[in-house]
């Protein structure tokens, strides 16, 4: 289990006590989920679970990235989204809408890429003025997940 005092704790009491605040911690190289056996696993559920609960329960402040170099150096690289994915649903129990959040929602508020953003407005401005197709602008829609890497259910 991790200190309070690690960073992740102070980032956690941080978030809780400031919800509406644009802060998020990413789970770009979580790769204990690809090699650990199941009392590791076990024990990373819990402590991960456990910090969700503490500070972020509706996981609004956890984004999902992949472009950290370091993941290609991991022998497990090329099953990492599906084996984040499994870990989030299977052994933390989170719901579609948890999972949503992190793996689509929360990065478009973060980029405010949010149909009606300034940001969207300007990429959709974009699209039009270069008759691009507007339909490959990102959107909420829980269904990127399963169009991007499919379930592991």
């Amino acid at each position: 289990e991790l200190p309070a005092n690690s960073w992740e704790w102070r980032l956690g009491s941080y978030i809780r006590e400031n919800p509406k605040a644009p802060i998020y911690a990413d789970l770009s190289f979580f790769s204990e989920v690809l090699h650990a056996d199941k009392e590791e696993r076990a024990a990373l559920a819990a402590n991960f679970s456990a910090w969700v609960r503490e500070f972020d329960p509706d996981a609004e402040h956890l984004v999902f990235g992949t472009d950290w170099l370091m993941l290609g150096m991991d022998t497990g690289y090329d099953r990492y989204i599906p084996s984040v994915d499994a870990f989030l649903r299977k052994d933390c129990h989170w719901s579609d809408a948890m999972i949503d959040r992190v793996f689509v929602t929360n990065a478009l508020r973060f980029f405010g890429l949010q149909s009606g953003e300034k940001t969207y407005r300007r990429l959709l401005a974009f699209y039009e003025r270069n008759n691009l197709d507007a339909s490959r602008l990102p959107s909420i829609d829980g269904s990127i997940i399963t169009a991007l890497f499919g379930r592991n259910d």
